[in-house]
């Protein structure tokens, strides 16, 4: 990802020409081609990819809005080449509905984003395997999105996997699968 400053990339090749907000970059791996792949994010600090190569990840909230009708809460999304997650500026989302929005996987209000792991293993129940996992430092909960493809897209419905007891102690910061199918969750901040 990468701040709005449009000087850091070229973006002769990119499906986004002006990039507005938070990107994202895509590098070849000889550093030949750079493009931003998407645009207008808030905070997304963590993407991953599921098995068959669609990109994800979980973008943060107007905070400082949460009362205000054009309020936007926490969203997952399925990033697609050209999309534009709707952030002008760190202060002035655009409606949900417009054509080039990526597709919503789950809302989940108030937050603080933090991490989103595709879990590609099969010693979790199968419900998981390909499921994404994402962190919410704020409310110390992990969720997951069992994933159902839906033509060309995604679609879930969401549940809280792993939650806070009590008032501390619960800030989920990254995840990750480990060979052995493990789901390791690093936790700090409090």
């Amino acid at each position: 990802m990468a701040g709005i400053d449009k000087r850091f990339v070229t973006v002769a090749d990119s499906p986004v020409k002006t990039p507005q907000a938070g990107t994202l970059l895509r590098l070849s791996p000889d550093f030949s081609k750079r493009e931003v792949m998407a645009d207008g994010f808030r905070n997304a600090y963590d993407f991953d990819f599921h098995p068959f190569g669609d990109l994800f990840t979980y973008d943060s909230d107007g905070e400082r809005d949460v009362s205000l009708p054009w309020y936007r809460s926490t969203r997952v999304f399925q990033v697609l080449p050209g999309a534009h997650a709707g952030w002008l500026s760190r202060h002035w989302k655009r409606p949900a509905g417009f054509l080039d929005m990526p597709p919503v996987m789950a809302s989940f209000g108030r937050g603080s984003p933090t991490g989103v792991e595709c879990y590609r293993h099969t010693h979790f129940p199968e419900k998981y395997r390909g499921a994404l996992f994402v962190l919410d430092w704020t409310y110390g909960r992990v969720m997951t999105l069992p994933l159902t493809e839906n033509g060309s897209v995604w679609q879930s419905e969401s549940e809280e996997f792993i939650s806070t007891v009590g008032q501390f102690g619960f800030a989920p910061t990254d995840a990750a699968v480990a060979p052995d199918g493990s789901l390791y969750v690093s936790v700090g901040g409090r």
